[in-house]
């Protein structure tokens, strides 16, 4: 069903027929495009009359009139919709001083008003003034400095209100943010910036406005327009500005953000300085949306409704529309106004590119409710001449062309969910332009062309990317993101596609360039190279050194310095996080009051230290491959600590004496201590915290773990307490043969093995006990 004016008439289209070019139905005139309205399943058809008014037609009884609205003020109506389920009707009138309400909500069936009241001036951020949820259990009106919530009936009895000083727009989500729609639906707002302060998007539950769900702050926000998902879980926010500051750009510049309902998920997704933001629409079947951003040609991306994270890329091209058909499933990227009218069809669940195709001068355009038409219209006053209404299959094939003198408005008429079925691309038709390229023929030789005639270099080729030519990025399958990327068409001299491709795969970016290719060449060779007969010199092993082999050691070494970076990573996280305590205990000083969270973080100051000595010894651990000494005493390491030096412990195999006395060691670590050590491994825990009744269940872990533990000492009780001594048996070997067991055999000390001199390595000497970026008043 087609709808179009200037000749107020209304056309029927048959999938397989021909576009007919008789009217079915002809209507009284309307003057503006804005004079004709679907409500949202098609069932009503509403008309601005003559008398300024508006008359509404019922479609399922033959477009006979069903009721008549008066004007307020005398008329005329000049911007009037359907609520989701056509059960009220909303008229505006230019508003006129000392005239009276302006606005009216009426009964769509009867034509009783409801009630009215004043809007002053109508903006794309005041427009529509009242919005429903789709099954219409809610109502949202917003005055000054606050949103109304009213039921959907509109009854004025029951009035819910959210204070919102300097709201700017508001946005309320089509459903319920649980399953099946259920669960209290969203209500998203936008409070303008004010003396410095930054704009903030809140979001609240409807039944409960008390308090807000979800904040995002931002600046730059001049005007604002939001777009919730179908499920009603997330929003996105356009914040813009009419004046880009930075100079980049005439037009302004735009922020999108993304804002989950429930406050766990918030983030900028496309800002200016990456370019101008074309389009963005969600999906109207999943969680998810498409977006067009950057300067053109521009990327076109899929990007999913939990966290914003884009997971899709479409190519780029000269695109600044976005429309997806009524299942989700297909969906058009098109270039229209100031460009070329170049079309993409797509195929979203098969990544494919279906067919491209050139629609000029488009200025409307839209799907079919069956999901496998598509119209395009060029209407005034946007173009004086050729108006005129297309169609096309989901291909991009055309169907037929109805041609006006003047056309004010084209448009299906909605149809309510359930009428049509989704259907997939027919075998054999999924992706035309493949098989046409399979099906091309080689290229006859052609004269010679200086490189500054040739498509891809030159003024010409540049005057034809200015004009919106879109071979440049053209792409005819999707890939996720982080895939390699297709070979550009201009490649630099003496590379080739191949060469591209092997460049991608190396994961560095740096695959292509000619030092690297030389470098990969001498690799090859000399692997290619027969080896000489020549025996190697391996140096003898010496005694007491329990080092591994050079090569493992070194591959170890600089894993572990890798792993170095990520451990000055988290220390310095942590001491910020000392930073912010120490600035709430000065505020606790001058009296100042605190939070329970902020409490919770000063209550975790000691953990915090924990941690971050810890952190150090594991990286002296890890760092020194040669460390057979380390002494650790006095550092108040805790169980936490205790438990990373047990993981650094356990990749180290030259460790032979570990010191933690005095350490606040309870049970906790000093079990995960005993499983982590090694065989040759001394371990003095003296004066930790282990409480008297635990030292017999650490006697038989000891005696459980003797090839693991060989030689341990242990002192039990609470700091300050007499130290004692804890080993486990000696081996029932080692007492008959008269020797002595290893499992008592001390460490070799300094003095009787090189291994152990400071004087030969800084690697191998005792470590000190002040750990790396901790003072010594610190450790105490």
């Amino acid at each position: 069903m087609i709808w179009s004016r200037s000749e107020r008439n209304k056309y029927s289209f048959q999938p397989g027929d021909t576009v007919p070019n008789q009217p079915e139905k002809s209507f009284p005139a309307v003057n503006t495009a804005e004079g004709c309205e679907w409500s949202s399943d098609g069932s009503l058809l509403g008309l601005v009359d003559p008398a300024g008014g508006v008359t509404v037609y019922s479609a399922a009884q033959g477009y006979e009139p069903v009721c008549q609205v008066p004007p307020l003020v005398g008329g005329p109506v000049r911007n009037f919709y359907f609520s989701p389920l056509g059960t009220h009707l909303v008229t505006y009138e230019r508003w006129v001083k000392d005239a009276g309400d302006n606005v009216g909500v009426w009964d769509a069936k009867t034509g009783e008003k409801r009630f009215s009241f004043i809007l002053k001036n109508m903006t794309g951020m005041t427009w529509p003034p009242l919005k429903w949820t789709s099954l219409e259990t809610h109502c949202c009106r917003m005055v000054q400095d606050g949103v109304q919530i009213l039921p959907g009936s509109c009854e004025r009895s029951e009035v819910t209100r959210i204070d919102a000083p300097g709201i700017m727009a508001f946005e309320v989500s089509p459903r319920g943010s649980g399953p099946q729609g259920s669960g209290s639906p969203h209500v998203a707002l936008v409070v303008a910036e004010t003396k410095g302060q930054p704009a903030r998007c809140q979001v609240y539950k409807l039944d409960d406005p008390s308090r807000a769900t979800a904040t995002k702050n931002f600046f730059k926000a001049e005007t604002v327009t939001m777009k919730w998902n179908n499920v009603g879980t997330a929003v996105l926010v356009k914040s813009a500005m009419e004046v880009d500051d930075t100079g980049k750009s005439y037009y302004g510049g735009a922020n999108l953000y993304f804002l989950r309902a429930d406050g766990e998920e918030s983030a900028l997704v496309a800002s200016a300085d990456g370019g101008p933001i074309h389009d963005a629409q969600w999906s109207p079947t999943q969680d998810e949306f498409i977006l067009l951003h950057g300067e053109l040609p521009c990327p076109a991306g899929l990007y999913e409704g939990r966290k914003g994270n884009k997971r899709v890329d479409f190519g780029s091209g000269h695109r600044n529309t976005i429309r997806w058909n009524p299942f989700g499933r297909f969906f058009v990227l098109g270039g229209y106004g100031q460009l070329l009218g170049d079309t993409d069809f797509w195929d979203k669940p098969g990544k494919q590119l279906m067919a491209s195709r050139r629609m000029e001068c488009c200025v409307v355009c839209g799907w079919a409710p069956d999901g496998r038409h598509f119209l395009t219209a060029t209407t005034a006053p946007r173009m004086r001449v050729d108006n005129k209404i297309e169609l096309f299959d989901y291909l991009g094939a055309p169907l037929g062309k109805l041609e006006f003198d003047e056309l004010l408005l084209a448009g299906w008429r909605p149809r309510p969910r359930g009428a049509f079925q989704d259907r997939a691309p027919s075998p054999g038709r999924s992706a035309p332009a493949s098989q046409a390229k399979a099906a091309a023929k080689p290229k006859a030789a052609q004269a010679y062309r200086p490189p500054g005639a040739r498509a891809g270099g030159g003024l010409a080729d540049l005057l034809r990317k200015e004009l919106g030519s879109t071979s440049a990025g053209a792409a005819t399958t999707a890939t996720k993101v982080g895939a390699p990327t297709a070979a550009p068409i201009s490649l630099p001299p003496g590379a080739s596609a191949e060469d591209f491709q092997k460049g991608n795969q190396g994961g560095t970016g740096s695959g292509s360039s000619r030092n690297a290719r030389k470098k990969k060449a001498k690799e090859a060779a000399a692997q290619a190279a027969p080896e000489p007969d020549v025996e190697k010199f391996v140096p003898p092993p010496r005694t007491g050194d329990a080092k591994p082999a050079p090569s493992a050691g070194t591959a170890a070494e600089s894993q572990e310095a890798v792993g170095g970076d990520e451990v000055e990573k988290k220390v310095r996280a942590l001491r910020k996080k000392l930073r912010d305590i120490e600035k709430l205990k000065e505020k606790v000083a001058t009296g100042a009051p605190i939070d329970p969270l902020q409490k919770q973080k000063i209550d975790g100051e000691a953990e915090l230290i924990q941690q971050i000595r810890s952190l150090g010894a594991a990286k002296i651990i890890r760092s020194r491959s040669r460390l057979q000494h380390l002494d650790l005493r006095h550092n108040r390491i805790g169980d936490v600590g205790s438990k990373r030096l047990s993981k650094a412990i356990k990749g180290h195999h030259s460790l032979v004496q570990l010191d933690l006395q005095d350490n606040a060691v309870a049970i906790a670590g000093a079990e995960s201590l005993f499983a982590a050590c090694g065989k040759r491994l001394e371990l003095n825990m003296q004066n930790n915290p282990v409480p008297p009744e635990k030292i017999t269940q650490l006697v038989a872990t000891l005696k459980e773990a003797r090839e693991k533990l060989h030689l341990t000492a242990f002192g039990g009780g609470t700091p300050g307490s007499a130290k004692g001594t804890l080993r486990p048996p000696r081996s029932r070997e080692g007492r008959e043969g008269g020797g002595r067991s290893p499992a008592r055999s001390p460490a070799p000390s300094a003095a009787r093995s090189p291994a152990l001199s400071t004087a030969q390595s800084p690697a191998r000497s005792r470590a000190s006990s002040f750990l790396p970026g901790i003072s010594k008043e610190e450790i105490g």
